[in-house]
């Protein structure tokens, strides 16, 4: 079953529920099929993350790339942020926990996007084209442009979004189609 976020969720970006078959020995969930998805968003790579308590990965955005998000154990909080000048959501912002229970996903191009974890967790992410580092684009996590209310002031980030800039750059680089490493 597809679904959209409710409420003051973020245009097109989708959550997908599925349904665990529990018996004694654990269970079994069906979390991606090709029919389920329009042929351009297919992941074309899927990378197993971990990640320690405390940590924030992100922000950041893609301009040609689709992501499916599936958390496999723990709880990963969403944090979105609507930079498509077209979209209904331009400009809003949402920030919700999810966990193996809420499906799969999908974060189209044009949305930035982060994940912050209270405890240990483990998730997937599907890319629609492999990862090469030529369409991501970072803003701060605490831009307070970005209207996002983190748990806190002091996570543990990557070198590389520890040094990313303003979200008005991210913003105009990203418009102009300008990479920054």
């Amino acid at each position: 079953m597809l679904i959209g976020w409710s409420g003051d969720g973020i245009a097109a970006v989708q959550q997908r529920r599925t349904t665990a078959h529990r018996d004694a020995r654990g269970q079994f969930t069906e979390i991606w099929r090709d029919e389920w998805h329009d042929h351009d968003d297919r992941p074309r790579q899927w990378t197993l993350c971990t990640s320690r308590s405390r940590t924030l990965r992100g922000m950041h955005v893609h301009r040609r790339r689709v992501d499916q998000l599936v958390v496999v154990s723990g709880t990963l909080h969403l944090a979105l942020h609507d930079i498509r000048p077209d979209s209904p959501t331009a400009g809003s912002s949402d920030f919700r926990p999810l966990g193996p229970e809420d499906g799969s996903i999908r974060i189209p191009p044009g949305v930035v996007h982060g994940f912050w974890f209270d405890d240990a967790a483990s998730y997937l992410l599907g890319f629609s084209r492999e990862w090469d580092g030529s369409d991501e684009w970072r803003c701060r996590f605490d831009d307070p442009g970005l209207g996002i209310d983190w748990p806190d002031e002091r996570p543990l980030l990557s070198d590389e979004d520890a040094a990313a800039g303003s979200l008005e750059q991210l913003m105009h680089d990203f418009a102009t189609d300008r990479f920054l490493a």
